[in-house]
């Protein structure tokens, strides 16, 4: 009889474990939930994403800057040569029209 109670007691006791578990995970899986977590990591990724925006506009501000300094300044040192134009006879005297020698 002891053997009887306790098994039922067990079960009983599994049974409200198993219920408890069930209940946690529809209240974790409940819309109203589901949307505060998505929420917050939105709110966490488009900061993320704002924040390597502004990164990328201000190294392309500053690098344009440095372009801008090195081809317009005159005497600066640094100006790059103009690209070569397909065509067009890049050579001097004793060069064909490839800049090459003869």
């Amino acid at each position: 009889m002891i053997g009887r109670l306790f098994w039922f007691a067990a079960g009983a006791g599994c049974a409200v474990w198993g219920v408890s578990r069930v209940k946690a995970s529809l209240h974790r899986a409940s819309p109203e939930v589901v949307t505060q977590r998505v929420t917050a990591s939105l709110g966490g990724l488009g900061d993320s994403a704002r924040d390597f925006v502004d990164r990328v506009r201000a190294a392309s501000a500053e690098r344009e800057a440095e372009l801008r300094s090195a081809l317009l300044e005159p005497g600066s040192g640094r100006a790059l040569p103009r690209p070569a134009r397909p065509g067009i006879d890049r050579g001097g005297p004793g060069s064909d029209a490839f800049g090459l020698p003869e």
